[in-house]
């Protein structure tokens, strides 16, 4: 049995859910084992109902994991499982992490801010967008996002056409994305991803189900707009749960941004009303981080790939307020 094919096997399973095999995962090994080990073995670690259910292959048709397998060989698309090196290790983390991930694009080790919004935003929502954006890259991010209409599309694009890279976490599996994400894939720095296998259908709740891979794949999380129902929030609590830095725009006071004002009261999100609260506040931690050992100014640069005038704005800033010292050529933090 193949890689692809065992880890399928195990997803297969009726009852035995990303949770479960995460920890069957740690507890015993890779998917074979898991799949060879006897009932006992399994019965310790997820119980008597899933252990049997393993063992008698619950729901497993193994014509449908060939049909898999061969959509992905013939389609070129890339695969990571929960083992291997590559897996993103924030989406790991996670208590149910997809036990596999698909892909179609070239996959960076780019860190992302999460940018998602309404399927009909405001104009003026859209123009927040494309300055967020424009802040993203100029700090050394990545985006992404969902692949929707509306937010989630004005921001790839407008990652793309700034030659950034965009990550689109789908609802669908990949072959079921629409004509221009695929497209989007084929001629820039964009990556389609999925924790569905190629040919599946979207439905209700898979669109949920895939903000907490947003979520968990974000450094930080912006919501530009957000209705009181918006899906939106439902990335903002899984990156809330998560631990993950929120930042909500509050625009008119009317219901498109009522969502927004409520992560903001509640404490899950703090306001902003410039792209430049956010990542002025970003390229300070960054750079903290950065200086945890002595650099010289060229080094900082080099790094963060910020103009000159602009990070020795930031040092001078932080060496008052006694954040970062200098010693001879040499930043560090205090």
């Amino acid at each position: 049995m193949g890689e692809l094919a065992s880890w399928l096997t195990l997803m297969s399973v009726k009852g035995l859910g990303e949770r479960s095999i995460k920890l069957l995962i740690q507890k015993i090994g890779d998917p074979v084992s898991v799949l060879d080990a006897d009932e006992e073995t399994l019965r310790a670690v997820v119980g008597p109902v899933k252990a049997r259910a393993v063992k008698e292959r619950r729901g497993v048709d193994e014509s449908k994991i060939r049909a898999v397998e061969m959509r992905v060989r013939e389609e070129g698309i890339g695969f990571l499982t929960l083992t291997d090196p590559n897996y993103p290790g924030n989406l790991r983390s996670i208590p149910d992490p997809p036990p596999v991930v698909f892909y179609m694009g070239e996959l960076r080790n780019t860190p992302l801010v999460g940018v998602v919004g309404p399927r009909r935003p405001s104009l003026g929502t859209l123009s927040l967008v494309e300055g967020l954006v424009a802040y993203v890259l100029r700090s050394g991010y990545g985006t992404v996002s969902g692949g929707a209409p509306g937010v989630d599309i004005r921001v790839h694009m407008a990652t793309v056409e700034r030659s950034g890279y965009t990550l689109c976490v789908l609802g669908s599996g990949i072959l079921k994305a629409g004509r221009h994400l695929l497209r989007l894939v084929e001629r820039s720095n964009a990556v389609l991803l999925s924790e569905l296998t190629p040919d599946a259908q979207a439905t209700r709740y898979t669109f949920p189900r895939r903000n907490r891979i947003i979520a968990a794949l974000s450094e930080l999380l912006i919501v530009p707009e957000a209705g009181q129902k918006s899906g939106s929030l439902i990335t903002a609590g899984y990156a809330f749960r998560y631990g993950k830095k929120i930042y909500a725009y509050i625009g008119e006071n009317n219901s498109r941004w009522e969502g927004c004002r409520r992560l903001v009261s509640e404490g899950k999100a703090l306001p902003f009303s410039d792209p430049r609260e956010v990542f002025g506040e970003v390229e300070r931690d960054h750079l903290l981080e950065l200086l945890r050992r002595p650099r010289t100014f060229e080094e900082i640069r080099e790094f963060l790939k910020l103009p000159p005038e602009r990070l020795m704005d930031a040092l001078t800033r932080l060496e008052i307020e006694g954040k970062v010292r200098r010693e001879g050529p040499f930043y560090t933090a205090c």
